[in-house]
């Protein structure tokens, strides 16, 4: 008999949205499921959508809760999951039909914690915004390969939603509430958990970006959670398994590079003026040498600029910017 999956829903103003979703969680080949769809105080439509689903499908259950954000949302639903194993689903993506299966048969195939998939980033026309060539190679990891995997982000990412977890995972780990990057700062408490982590290079999940608009998320707040959150992991990553300093060295090269984007692009002069962010700076423009030849072809460029002369990298962000700007205008 199939073991219960549970699936996890968080749901927050997508009225537009949810019933691809859910509809294709739905209309998985894997039967045996769970749908937990996590109303979060939505001011839309949304929890009578939810309840709908629940008169037409015995699988669905719906929760009604006061707002409490993304992983106020996730953590009530992996709680209350009865299934061996979960997933957790954003309520504006959407799944293929047989990702659960796939990433199911992986974990018992290969007596996997976690089985990963790949995922494709889209528009809300369905547009990929990065071409992805899926090769359909299975790769299969401990714990600490995977942890270097994460940190580099090639074959593995942090993001919470292309995988399937043995619930048990969670037992002590929970998504930190109120923060953003929270993927960041769990993920990798979740491989540590693991003993075999496989992953497919097959896409199965759709990344939907709602606002194409360069300027649309970027937050101070924002900015500091992917500071804190990427810092704090690395420091504790690098103490605990010495052997992945080089990766770690090369990310957070290319967190320093983000954050300062992010804040030119933000208009938050106290944050890429800061004295904190000019030691940074220093700190690893001097590392950069030792490291440049191992950095990934497709952030080469701009690491390469960011760390010959930070002016120049500023101007550059802000004729892409405008440019990405103009573009939007005229479509």
């Amino acid at each position: 008999m199939e073991e219960l999956i549970s699936i996890i829903v968080p749901i927050y103003n997508v009225e537009n949205y949810i019933n691809k979703c859910v509809d294709s969680i739905l209309n998985q080949t894997y039967k045996n499921l769970e749908i937990l769809l996590i109303d979060d105080g939505s001011p839309d439509k949304c929890g009578k959508i939810c309840d709908e689903y629940k008169s037409v499908d015995k699988r669905v259950i719906v929760v009604h809760k006061e707002n409490g954000g993304l992983s106020d949302a996730r953590n009530i639903g992996i709680s209350l999951a009865k299934g061996k194993y979960i997933s957790v689903i954003d309520s504006d993506d959407w799944i293929e039909t047989n990702m659960i299966e796939v990433l199911y048969k992986n974990i018992c195939k290969y007596k996997a914690d976690i089985s990963i998939c790949d995922f494709s980033e889209e528009d809300i026309e369905g547009k990929q915004l990065m071409e992805k060539k899926a090769t359909g190679e299975i790769k299969v990891f401990n714990n600490e390969e995977a942890l270097n995997e994460l940190v580099i982000q090639n074959n593995i990412t942090n993001h919470a939603w292309n995988k399937l977890y043995r619930k048990e995972l969670f037992k002590n780990i929970q998504y930190p509430k109120g923060q953003l990057m929270e993927d960041v700062s769990t993920t990798y408490r979740l491989f540590e958990e693991s003993k075999c982590i496989v992953h497919q290079d097959v896409i199965l999940y759709h990344y939907i970006q709602r606002n194409s608009s360069i300027l649309g998320n970027i937050t101070k707040k924002r900015i500091i959670d992917q500071e804190n959150a990427f810092f704090k992991r690395n420091k504790y990553l690098v103490k605990k398994y010495p052997k992945l300093i080089d990766c770690i060295n090369v990310d957070n090269m290319e967190n320093v590079k983000a954050i300062y984007y992010l804040s030119v692009v933000g208009g938050f002069k106290e944050l890429y003026a800061s004295e904190r962010f000019k030691q940074y700076y220093i700190k690893y423009k001097k590392m950069y040498n030792v490291y440049k030849n191992i950095i990934r072809e497709d952030k080469r460029m701009s690491m390469n600029l960011f760390y010959f002369n930070r002016t120049l990298y500023m101007l550059y962000v802000r004729v892409k910017v405008g440019i990405l700007n103009v573009k939007k205008f005229f479509n």
